[in-house]
């Protein structure tokens, strides 16, 4: 499970968008208690593509050294 939270953007002069926010990887296994796998900061710059808005830049900065070697999906 995956949580963001503190989420803040602004708008730059160049028109893109810059935006924060913690994130908290969290893993429950059936009959173990859940633990947390990793936790830290986004740091993005998002663009406008016509009517949508996609990223340009996705940077996550993890709180710790050691990332658990069980992940399969991308953070």
């Amino acid at each position: 499970m995956r949580f963001i939270a503190n989420v803040r953007a602004t708008r730059r002069s160049d028109g893109t968008i810059a935006a924060t926010s913690s994130f908290l990887v969290l893993q429950t296994l059936v009959e173990q208690p859940t633990e947390i796998l990793v936790a830290g900061r986004c740091h993005d710059i998002v663009v406008a593509e016509g009517d949508q808005l996609r990223f340009r830049v996705k940077r996550c900065i993890y709180d710790t050294t050691l990332i658990p070697n069980t992940l399969v999906y991308p953070i």
